[in-house]
């Protein structure tokens, strides 16, 4: 009999939805998942992708195993719901969904992978719904071409692409709603 880890219990899908939930709302906050026993960003997905989504995995950071289990349907980047990437790497050619005017959110969610959320020398400025004045968010293995390439996909806001940002235990969201700068 092959036993789960928690990352894929109910249970732990919960919580994890609710601290994606939480760091969705409050852009800048973020949540850490200390109780999984995978990547931040293998929790991430298994708490979000099913057998009606897709999945684009650019830089192959999930297993077989974890493919098998999330059991979304593999997809190229524009056309899936989710597109996983090492942020380490610039964006390159990637397209994603962004979405049309009349249906939005069919825009994609790219699950970025960095070495540090929350702690490092890139550090975002951001403002809009969820933020008082203005947060920062400061990453570690980030590339910063991710940042001006999500601000060019989001320029004709409500089309656009969310961002979650995850390293080994912490996740942050960045919404479409969210206006980021790189502070210099």
């Amino acid at each position: 009999m092959t036993t789960l880890s928690g990352t894929w219990r109910p249970e732990s899908q919960q919580r994890t939805y609710r601290h994606v939930l939480q760091a969705s709302s409050y852009p800048g906050h973020v949540a850490l998942l200390d109780d999984v026993e995978d990547p931040a960003f293998v929790a991430v997905l298994a708490t979000l992708c099913d057998h009606a989504t897709s999945l684009h995995d650019r830089d192959s950071l999930l297993s077989r195993t974890h493919l098998s289990y999330l059991r979304a349907s593999t997809a190229e980047a524009a056309a899936a719901d989710f597109i996983l990437c090492d942020a380490a790497h610039e964006p390159g050619e990637i397209t994603p969904r962004l979405g049309a005017l009349e249906h939005p959110e069919d825009g994609a969610t790219l699950v970025l992978v960095g070495a540090q959320v929350g702690n490092g020398p890139l550090v975002l400025v951001l403002s809009g719904p969820g933020v008082d004045g203005e947060a920062r968010i400061k990453l570690t293995g980030v590339h910063p071409a991710w940042i001006q390439r999500r601000n060019d996909w989001n320029e004709n806001f409500p089309q656009g692409v969310d961002l979650i940002l995850c390293d080994r235990t912490r996740v942050a969201a960045l919404p479409r709603t969210t206006q980021i700068r790189l502070e210099v």
